[in-house]
């Protein structure tokens, strides 16, 4: 929405699609390349939530132990800056940056 901060989306899109309202904290800004085209930004926050969730056409909201996280069912990329950002709990905000080929992850800046 217009004037809206990435923060101030997080919260409101997680409150739409989730039903949670939350605090944030961001912890990763990353930029991914597929196939030399195409880029996205992401941004990544560490959410202090209340409420109950609640399923909607965009999410099915689950929640993982910080040791059985599903890395293998997720983008190659994510498994070199996740661990990193989950670690640094906002009082460091990674940055990366990511190529993909194929869905492989070919080249990145380490964080």
């Amino acid at each position: 929405k217009d004037h809206e901060t990435i923060e101030e989306c997080a919260r409101r899109e997680l409150l739409e699609e989730s039903g949670l309202q939350c605090s944030i904290q961001p912890v990763a800004e990353v930029v991914v390349v597929f196939d030399g085209v195409k880029r996205t930004r992401h941004y990544v926050f560490v959410a202090e939530a209340q409420g109950i969730p609640t399923e909607s056409a965009e999410m099915a909201p689950q929640w993982f132990d910080m040791d059985a996280i599903p890395y293998d069912n997720m983008w190659p990329d994510i498994q070199e800056w996740l661990p990193f950002a989950l670690r640094a709990r906002g009082k460091v905000l990674c940055r990366g940056y990511f190529e993909m080929y194929d869905d492989r992850l070919i080249g990145k800046i380490p964080l």
